[in-house]
């Protein structure tokens, strides 16, 4: 899976840095020991299958690298890209302490925004499940570039996915 990139990443860049925070709203894994915080913005209901299979595996290399990581849904209301930016700023100045790291999709339309937020809290991010085209590139740059604390992308190739499929969907014709 490609989240298994993700999260060797997340491990790898996260390692040296500690805190902890308490959230509403969220699913909190607090493992044992002084270790570093991540928040996972998701942008489903907690029962949507495709996230729920990338949560659980989420926790389950949490628990593994000893990571505490909160689990934050976003309710429906906010689920556009002006009402994500919101949630996220304001889940942000609620919080007590700033998150080691965060991991989110991109809002096409609002990745900027996010990136800026990023950068003026000082909160490395990863960004996931989002195709970011040539025009994006070209506006935002890549990550470490002009958002420093933006450490990466992770996205699957939908074009080439959906050809790999049909490729072997012939091959069982």
């Amino acid at each position: 899976s490609i989240y298994l990139c993700f999260f060797a990443l997340m491990s790898i860049l996260v390692s040296t840095l500690n805190s902890s925070v308490a959230a509403d709203n969220a699913a909190t894994l607090k493992p044992s020991g002084n270790t570093s915080h991540v928040v996972f913005f998701v942008n489903s209901a907690p029962d949507s299958p495709f996230w729920l299979s990338q949560v659980n595996y989420a926790t389950a290399v949490a628990q593994a690298l000893d990571m505490q990581l909160t689990v934050v849904y976003i309710p429906n209301k906010y689920i556009d890209r002006f009402g994500v930016f919101d949630f996220i700023s304001n889940y942000l100045q609620k919080s007590p302490k700033v998150p080691d790291l965060i991991v989110s999709a991109l809002w096409l339309g609002a990745e900027e925004k996010l990136l800026m937020l990023m950068d003026q809290q000082k909160i490395p991010l990863i960004s996931i499940n989002a195709h970011l085209t040539d025009r994006h590139l070209a506006v935002l740059g890549k990550p470490r570039g002009r958002f420093p604390l933006w450490l990466g992308h992770v996205s699957a190739d939908d074009v080439k996915v959906g050809n790999l499929m049909a490729e072997y969907l012939i091959q069982d014709i």
